[in-house]
């Protein structure tokens, strides 16, 4: 059951817009990066707080997985849903062959919110995706 919150059902309908507004841009377009903003904490209200506009979240590619190398050697990957329905991104073979080689090597794997901020901050060495 690896059913993300990233991309529902409805999400194929949804995708469509923007595979021809990437595809049709004559190669110079590669791939497109979801995004959310991040959550932080519940207020007293109950409701969702961010810290603001500036305060995104990347998830995941159109059709790949994203990960962030960041200048202490660590490489940072969005969580994939868990059985409580936290996380977000589709697993799969490429990522999970990464993730294991990454282990082998010794590299630090951080699970969690990518954010965009961090890379605006200069905290990101590369991304790159599978």
């Amino acid at each position: 059951d690896n059913l993300p919150s990233a991309k529902l059902s409805s999400w194929c309908r949804i995708r469509r817009p923007l595979e021809k507004l990437y595809k049709g841009q004559g190669g110079d377009v590669a791939e497109v990066l979801l995004a959310r903003k991040m959550e932080t904490e519940i207020n007293e209200n109950y409701s969702i707080e961010t810290k603001s506009d500036r305060d995104w979240a990347l998830l995941e590619g159109l059709t790949s997985n994203l990960f962030i190398v960041y200048r202490d050697g660590s490489i940072h990957t969005s969580c994939v849903e868990n059985e409580n329905g936290h996380g977000g991104v589709l697993g799969g073979y490429s990522r999970q062959l990464i993730l294991e080689a990454a282990k082998r090597e010794n590299i630090p794997i951080v699970f969690g919110p990518l954010s965009l901020q961090d890379g605006k901050d200069g905290l990101w060495v590369e991304a790159f995706v599978s």
